[in-house]
């Protein structure tokens, strides 16, 4: 069923997929998210780029950040001194990772919120895990040495399309809509970015952190659960975040 802000709005809608590690390290997750991008703005007669939007859940929310700080300092260098017009009008996103740099956070769960708590609490040697095993493993037969192959890997993660949080705040989309998750050991750093976001004046900042609940909460909470009704409340701010941008008469609570 179609959200009330969008029920007679004209929308297209791209539910994309991306390219995964270990077989496909990243970048090429990004890397399919840009091409994907540049496929809607290569057909004006398809597409109306004037109102693009991105949004994304975890990585995915990572990979719509990056795009959007690096298309838009992309969009300012082209500009020059003149102003410029963000390629990408406005982002959703729902727990993100800000960073790749640096430790994750720990998070401990009270025993009396552990118990039937929605999310999940992923732990630092998880992250580390991914980190080092999965998103940026070796490139296949690439014949770099151990500290050849470490460089790569720090100069990959410090690119913004990567972590966003690298990037100048004055470069990503206009509207931001941000979710993190309490017990969220990612939260951190996206609340830093946060309040990087609020001190920017040409930034629309929506969202927040939803109390009691963990990393991916919204896909797994259950009716009469704590984050059951926070979950609605984020959708219906995606939904009202592509309305704002149509110029739909829509105010987003959060």
């Amino acid at each position: 069923m179609a959200n009330p802000a969008l029920a007679s709005y004209p929308l297209t809608l791209l539910d994309c997929d991306y390219a995964k590690s270990p077989e496909w390290p990243c970048p090429a997750d990004t890397e399919d998210a840009r091409d994907a991008i540049d496929y809607v703005l290569a057909h004006p007669e398809k597409y109306d780029a004037s109102k693009l939007t991105l949004g994304g859940f975890s990585a995915g929310a990572t990979i719509a950040l990056g795009l959007s700080v690096t298309m838009g300092k992309e969009a300012r260098e082209k500009a020059g001194s003149k102003s410029f017009e963000h390629p990408i009008k406005a982002v959703f996103a729902a727990y993100p990772v800000a960073t790749w740099q640096g430790p994750r956070d720990t998070v401990k769960v009270p025993p009396q919120d552990a118990k039937g708590m929605p999310g999940m609490v992923l732990s630092p040697w998880f992250s580390k895990y991914i980190t080092n095993a999965h998103l940026f493993s070796p490139v296949r037969n690439s014949g770099l040495s151990k500290k050849e192959e470490m460089e790569r890997k720090e100069e990959l993660v410090s690119r913004p399309i990567v972590s966003p949080a690298c990037g100048e705040i004055t470069d990503f989309s206009p509207i931001i809509v941000l979710y993190t998750a309490q017990y969220d050991h990612l939260s951190r750093d996206s609340e830093v970015l946060r309040d990087r976001f609020n001190k920017e004046p040409k930034i629309k900042l929506y969202g927040r952190k939803v109390m009691g609940v963990g990393h991916a909460w919204d896909q797994l909470v259950k009716k009469g659960q704590i984050g059951y009704k926070e979950r609605d409340e984020a959708y219906d701010d995606a939904a009202k975040m592509i309305a704002m941008v149509g110029g739909l008469d829509v105010a987003i609570s959060s």
